[in-house]
């Protein structure tokens, strides 16, 4: 398993597959100015527990499209997303937003 408290809420796993495609574009009528950029994206990946099998039929799929922006403050991130492919027991989070960069 992969570590469930409750029969339904997951802490992580011993082995994991994440995949991410993002495609970046100037905002139309922007002329030059590349602070803020439109991309749309697909993810997709599940974690599996140590003695778990890995099999493609439990990975999850979303798509979305979102915002950057280069702002005053730092970096920021706006995406919406949905589920291309889930189970009855995911919690969705359709909207995200992120400060600053990852690494």
């Amino acid at each position: 398993t992969l570590g469930e408290l409750d029969g339904s809420d997951h802490i992580g796993g011993a082995k994991r597959l994440v995949m991410n495609t993002e495609l970046s574009f100037p905002i139309p009528g922007t002329g030059k100015d590349r602070s803020a950029k439109l991309f749309a994206f697909i993810d997709g990946g599940y974690a599996w527990g140590e003695s778990a099998k890995i099999k493609a039929t439990d990975l999850r799929f979303s798509s979305g499209v979102g915002l950057n922006w280069l702002s005053p403050i730092g970096p920021l991130k706006f995406s919406y997303g949905v589920p291309l492919r889930k189970q009855a027991s995911d919690k969705l989070q359709k909207f995200q937003f992120q400060i600053g960069t990852g690494f």
